[in-house]
C-alpha cells in the first residue's frame, strides 16, 4: 500500500542583513575631516590678515561709508550760550565760590594749627629745628601759591565776594610773617621775636574766629 509522500522539507530563506561596508564608510570620515581641516585653516588666514584685506559684508561696508556723527562738535554747540545770554562766569557759579570760601577758610586755619605744633615739638625738642626749618619751607611755599591764585580769582568775582576773599589773603599773609617770626626766633634766641611771634598768632587767630564763626 502505498502512502502519499510528504513534500522534502524546504526551510525558510533567511535573509541576509546588510553586510556593513567599512571602507565606504572610512573615506567618507576622511573627506569629512578633511574638509573640516580646511575650513579652520581658512578662518585663520582671514584672522590673520590685514585689516585692509578682510572682507566686509554689505552692512560693514554700509556702516564705514556713513559719514561719521562729529560728536565733540556737537557737545560744543550744546555747551554754547543761546543767543543774546552771555556766558556764566565764575561770579555766576554760587556753589563754586562757595566751595573756594571753604576751601580758604580751612587752609589758613590748618596753617595755624600746624605752625603752632611745629613750635610746640622744637620748644619739646620732639623735633630738631633742621626737620622744623623744612617743614615751614613747605608751609610757606604752599601759602605763597594759595595767595597767588587767589589774587588771580579776585579780579573775576564781584565786590562783596571780592572782600571776603580779601580777608582769607589778609589770614594767609599774618601766617606767613607768624611762620617768618618763629624762624628768627629759632636762629637767634631773640626774645622779642619770640614776643612777635605769639602776638601775630593771637591777631591770626582773632581772623580765624571770624571766619569760620567759632569761638
Amino acid at each position: 500500500m502505498e502512502y502519499p509522500r510528504a513534500l522534502p522539507f524546504n526551510p525558510p530563506r533567511k535573509e541576509n542583513a546588510p553586510h556593513w561596508r567599512f571602507w565606504p564608510h572610512v573615506a567618507l570620515l576622511l573627506v569629512l575631516v578633511i574638509a573640516a581641516e580646511y575650513w579652520f585653516r581658512g578662518l585663520r588666514g582671514q584672522a590673520a590678515l590685514p585689516a585692509s584685506l578682510h572682507p566686509e559684508s554689505a552692512l560693514e561696508k554700509e556702516e564705514r561709508t556713513k559719514p561719521a556723527l562729529n560728536v565733540a562738535a556737537s557737545a560744543a554747540e550744546k555747551a554754547q550760550p543761546e543767543k543774546g545770554k552771555p556766558a556764566a562766569t565764575l561770579a555766576d557759579n554760587k556753589l563754586l565760590l562757595e566751595t573756594l570760601g571753604a576751601w580758604g577758610a580751612s587752609q589758613v586755619y590748618q596753617s595755624y594749627l600746624n605752625i603752632g605744633m611745629l613750635a610746640d615739638a622744637v620748644a619739646h625738642q620732639a623735633y630738631a629745628e633742621g626737620e622744623a626749618y623744612a617743614i615751614l619751607a613747605t608751609l610757606n611755599g604752599l601759602l605763597q601759591m594759595m595767595d597767588r591764585q587767589l589774587e588771580k580769582v579776585a579780579t573775576v568775582i564781584d565786590t562783596e565776594d571780592q572782600a571776603a576773599l580779601a580777608n582769607i589773603r589778609r589770614l594767609n599773609r599774618l601766617l606767613q610773617t607768624q611762620a617768618d617770626a618763629l624762624v628768627i626766633s629759632w636762629e637767634t634766641g631773640d626774645r622779642k621775636k619770640e614776643e612777635e611771634y605769639l602776638q601775630i598768632r593771637g591777631k591770626s587767630w582773632d581772623g580765624i574766629q571770624e571766619v569760620l564763626g567759632v569761638e
